[in-house]
């Protein structure tokens, strides 16, 4: 990130007291700019869903999650939840737009910390619950659909696949989710409002 300079402008105002000319001279510095974004939060905490079907409640305890479920955003495909952890946190879960859900991840503070979801963090500011098909015969990873959650400060989420195509869209409400169809994955990025690239996973195994 390149910093900025700081200008400073001198004021002259000038004054006549009793014959003698009085200068006052003051300085105003530009504002300091923003720091840059943690990627540690989410705002948008969604609205409950309210009864919960059978089905649900099975998957969030099955799950880890503990609580009421909170739904950030729906679209004409997917609906996105956030619950709370039953170890701590919060649980993350997509699912259909008829309200099963379909993935779920639950923080696990007792776990080893490479197994621990360290979102949203810098060094996680996406969770990317896209749904895969891997073939082990040939280690390829397909995706089906670019879906996910993405913390303040992410504003697109995208996919590249093996010919180097970026398939990518916009983060609304803290999500993303694009149907992009069978796509041969190598990478998921993310980046934030000045376009720059914040994140990077390979998918091969």
């Amino acid at each position: 990130m390149n910093s900025k300079a700081f200008r400073a402008i001198a004021v002259v105002s000038g004054a006549l007291i009793a014959g003698v000319a009085v200068g006052s001279i003051a300085l105003a510095t530009s504002p300091q700019p923003a720091p840059p974004p943690a990627y540690d939060h989410i705002s948008n905490t969604g609205a409950p869903v309210g009864s919960l079907s059978t089905g649900q409640r099975a998957t969030l305890e099955q799950g880890g999650a503990a609580g009421d479920l909170n739904v950030l955003r729906r679209s004409a495909q997917s609906a996105f939840y956030e619950a709370r952890g039953a170890a701590g946190g919060l649980c993350f879960a997509t699912g259909g737009a008829s309200g099963e859900i379909e993935a779920l991840v639950c923080p696990s503070p007792g776990a080893p910390v490479g197994q621990r979801v360290a979102f949203p963090s810098k060094d996680a500011p996406i969770l990317d619950l896209s749904p895969l098909a891997f073939n082990p015969t040939n280690r390829t990873t397909t995706l089906l659909a670019l879906r996910g959650f993405a913390a303040d400060g992410v504003t697109r989420v995208g996919v590249v696949d093996k010919a180097g195509v970026l398939h990518a869209t916009d983060v609304v409400s803290n999500t993303y989710d694009l149907q992009t169809g069978p796509v041969d994955a190598a990478t998921i990025i993310a980046f934030d409002a000045s376009g720059a690239e914040i994140y990077r996973q390979s998918f091969d195994r």
